[in-house]
């Protein structure tokens, strides 16, 4: 049984990734019918949904993962973005919250280690969102230096958060200035 289960979340994140997003978040629900408990399987749906567009889904897997685990910055953090790409009234009361609570857990971890690139590209989106532009984009600045210069896809995948953003809120202050610094390390 646990082989399966390991089979199917592996199958379910290898469809990600190969852009078969209707067939991941099927192996993904098939795996949470058997492991229903598992943060990061919420999250692979959510991340499944989101590429797919369904922002209202994504927003609940991400929020059944955090609800899982109050620790996890990786699923506040999509929780934040994706609730400032959809940019109702109601997301916008809700990230006052959530970003004050992303950002301690972000700090708590950055008082205790040095966090990697991701930690500091996280903490530069909330505050992006939150208006603070030009800590976020020194802190993006800073994460950049962190990030391996050759790791490409790292920052591609900062690259195509911030354009799903800039999609969905053209608004966001700064949002322009960060795309296009981030877009030479992309390139």
């Amino acid at each position: 049984m646990e082989f399966k289960k390991k089979h199917i979340k592996a199958d379910a994140l290898s469809c990600v990734r190969k852009g078969d997003y209707d067939r991941a978040i099927a192996r993904y629900r098939e795996y949470l019918q058997i492991n229903k408990n598992d943060c990061d399987a919420w999250a692979g749906l959510g991340g499944a949904y989101r590429r797919k567009g369904d922002l209202d889904k994504a927003i609940e897997s991400y929020e059944k993962a955090y609800a899982l685990d109050q620790t996890s910055t990786y699923a506040l953090v999509n929780i934040i973005s994706l609730r400032a790409a959809r940019n109702t009234e109601a997301d916008k009361l809700k990230n006052q919250q959530y970003i004050g609570i992303a950002e301690g857990l972000l700090r708590k971890i950055l008082d205790t280690s040095t966090g990697d690139h991701w930690t500091w590209y996280d903490l530069a989106t909330l505050q992006l969102l939150d208006g603070k532009v030009s800590e976020a984009l020194r802190t993006f600045t800073f994460a950049a230096d962190l990030t391996p210069k050759t790791a490409k896809e790292n920052f591609k995948s900062v690259l195509s958060n911030l354009e799903f953003l800039q999609k969905n809120n053209p608004k966001i202050d700064g949002i322009n200035d960060v795309i296009a610094m981030i877009r030479q390390y992309a390139e």
